[in-house]
């Protein structure tokens, strides 16, 4: 976790993610908390939303946020200096106004996106201001060689006012004011919409999140670079955000002696294969398939995953990934060196499945998994590619599974504006 001291900030990277300090969560002990709190939203990233606070001698993880007094959140964007823009080499600079407006645009995405849960009024002044947001050039320091374009100041944005109650509360005090975002780097100027997705993650922060995501399809993930492009936050962050702010802020994640242990060894499937009853239907990218039924599923961009625990930690895993080729040909030739790289092949086959011809590999890979792959070709230019992986132990149980899941797979025409081309 990020310790907090009175002048700790959480710097956002462009290319590197920050480690971050402290045991990693696990399912085991996000399940209790679940059980404590049906009305959590799924998935969601929550363990990695809390804030380390001493109580007493006692050591806790805490959410704290904005009260729902606060809002609307009285917000003051200080525009870059004029001369920043002007002495730049492009011939025409966006004006000041257009960054201030990219960052005006970041805060009603979280408006609309949290169904206005959370709100902000904008004030000239910053005195009456209760988050401070400032337009700066290029960073004068890199972290790690790596460019970090925007920070939030959280040291003291949590504080205890109280002992924890029977209930599991703390009163807390939540104060995160303070956010630098940087419209330059090394190159130049950004673009206007480069940093409103700056401002998008950084305004996470001052929303009550002090480190980061570990999945890099979320907008809290620490590398801009890594995160899949999107207009708006994700479904894991408006189920954390959703879910932070439906809970008292001082709600308390984990207490002293509270801590549960993981389950030795790797999730093992019970009985035979079960799937979901309900089907992922993808209109716009073409396909429908049943998932082992439990496990989390995960619309993406490309496709969708499921898992046998939360994203955050899990073992076994499906994914279906759509991408524009014309034949399975053009697609191995471009992608299958990436595919093989670090296994070594323990079968390969050619098979039909939903009617349409389609490859099959089984792989072994050095991080000790076997890794089954299927390439699917629609016939209208598109490749999917099943993905399932397993630990070595545990896949000859899961095997089944993963061909039952194989076999619900549908093709249908793809519909929608939906962007699956090869990037």
């Amino acid at each position: 976790m990020v310790a907090l001291g009175a002048a700790v900030a959480v710097g956002c990277l462009v290319f590197a993610l920050s480690a971050q300090a402290g045991p990693r969560p696990n399912r085991a002990e996000y399940e209790a908390f679940r059980a404590r709190h049906p009305k959590v939203l799924d998935p969601n990233y929550l363990p990695f939303m809390t804030w380390p606070l001493e109580v007493g001698g006692d050591e806790l993880e805490v959410f704290c946020h904005w009260r729902p007094e606060d809002f609307p959140l009285p917000v003051h964007v200080a525009p870059p200096p004029p001369e920043l823009v002007a002495e730049t080499d492009e011939i025409r600079p966006p004006p000041p106004g257009a960054f201030v407006m990219a960052v005006m645009r970041a805060l009603a995405i979280w408006h609309r996106d949290l169904d206005g849960m959370v709100s902000f009024q904008a004030v000239d002044d910053p005195a009456k201001a209760r988050l401070r947001i400032a337009l700066l050039g290029e960073p004068a320091e890199a972290h790690a060689d790596k460019a970090v374009l925007g920070t939030a100041r959280i040291g003291g944005g949590c504080e205890a006012l109280s002992d924890v109650t029977d209930d599991g509360q703390l009163v807390v005090r939540f104060d995160v004011s303070d956010l630098r975002i940087h419209i330059a780097d090394e190159h130049g100027l950004l673009l206007p919409d480069q940093v409103e997705k700056v401002a998008l993650h950084e305004i996470g922060h001052a929303l009550g999140m002090p480190a980061h995501s570990p999945i890099p399809a979320d907008l809290m993930y620490a590398v801009a670079r890594d995160r899949i492009p999107r207009d708006g936050l994700g479904a894991q962050d408006v189920n954390s955000f959703l879910s932070l702010y439906a809970m008292p802020s001082g709600t308390v994640y984990r207490g002293p002696g509270g801590d549960v242990e993981p389950e030795s060894g790797p999730l093992q499937p019970k009985g035979p294969p079960r799937l979901s009853l309900a089907p992922h239907v993808d209109v716009g990218l073409g396909f429908e398939i049943q998932t082992p039924r439990g496990w989390t599923r995960v619309p993406t961009p490309y496709g969708v995953v499921a898992v046998d625990g939360v994203t955050w930690d899990f073992e076994s895993s499906i994914q279906v990934v759509v991408r524009r080729f014309e034949g399975l040909d053009a697609y191995l030739e471009r992608h299958g060196p990436v595919h093989l790289a670090d296994s070594s092949v323990r079968e390969l086959t050619d098979l039909t499945l939903a009617g349409r011809p389609a490859k099959h590999m089984v792989l072994e890979t050095r991080r000790e998994t076997i890794e089954e792959l299927t390439f699917v070709e629609s016939g209208d230019g598109r490749v999917m590619v099943l993905i399932a992986e397993a630990p070595a132990e545990t896949y000859d149980a899961w095997a089944p599974w993963f061909l039952a899941t194989r076999e619900s797979l549908e093709v249908t025409g793809a519909e929608g504006n939906r962007d699956y081309r090869e990037r």
